[in-house]
């Protein structure tokens, strides 16, 4: 003769009825692990952006944003200088338009991520997510699993909401005045070394290397989170990220 409870049930004090725990269904858990995803990538992205507003961190080797075509521009000085009379002052020309653009790409990337606009279409995107694969995702996925997510799944929503922001930002930013003159000395010296003239996207450069340096930041942040889950902004992040099997979380705290 058993004196235990039967699996399942609570224990409950002499004369109140036994509470039942129930199991939460697969559906149920995924959607915990939604909202965990979610709440993190949330939290991830408003300490980025923190970060982000900083010009020290756009230093970094994994943020900055690094000068393009430096290969085919520094080619290129190379044959103008040998043209003879006039090439070592367009090769001189070049080398003055580079001058000015120590820290203008770091401003510009500081000018996308403090944009109002870059967290709220971000933000948005990120409320709309509902992978299926969610508890995969925070579990076992990876430490920068949802992050790598939001970037793959989200990657056609983030350009058609952020390059408008990019191209307004860029149509009187100090680096498009900067580029331009370096494209026209460029192409002058193309002209007298015979070589093609320089043809870039410097806004869809600059909206790619933004975008990848805000989700750098982010990875960091995931990292945090997967360190430290308990710590973490909300319970459904804890549960997700937290050494509990998903067959024993609960919807709330409180249960």
């Amino acid at each position: 003769m058993g004196c235990g409870s039967s699996s399942g049930n609570a224990a409950a004090a002499p004369g109140q009825p036994q509470a039942v725990v129930v199991e939460l269904s697969e559906k149920d858990r995924n959607a915990i692990a939604v909202q965990g995803l979610k709440d993190a990538l949330l939290w991830a992205l408003e300490e980025s952006i923190k970060t982000g507003k900083q010009m020290e961190v756009w230093k970094e080797d994994d943020i900055r944003i690094k000068m393009p075509c430096m290969e085919k521009i520094d080619a290129l000085k190379e044959k103008v200088t040998s043209v003879p009379v006039v090439g070592s002052a367009a090769a001189k020309a070049i080398d003055e338009a580079l001058t000015p653009f120590e820290g203008q790409f770091a401003e510009a990337g500081v000018a996308v991520v403090s944009d109002g606009r870059t967290h709220q279409a971000i933000a948005g995107i990120i409320n709309n997510l509902t992978p299926d694969n969610a508890i995969y995702l925070c579990r076992e996925g990876g430490v920068t699993a949802c992050v790598d997510y939001l970037k793959d799944f989200a990657k056609a929503l983030l350009r058609e909401a952020l390059t408008p922001v990019v191209n307004d930002i860029m149509n009187d930013h100090v680096l498009t005045k900067s580029w331009k003159a370096l494209v026209s000395a460029i192409n002058k010296g193309a002209a007298l070394a015979k070589m093609d003239e320089l043809d870039f996207d410097l806004d869809t450069y600059v909206y790619e290397s933004a975008l990848n340096s805000l989700m750098s930041l982010m990875m960091r942040k995931e990292k945090e989170i997967r360190d430290a889950p308990a710590q973490a902004v909300s319970w459904a992040v804890q549960q997700c990220f937290g050494a509990v099997d998903p067959k024993n979380w609960k919807k709330t705290k409180d249960g």
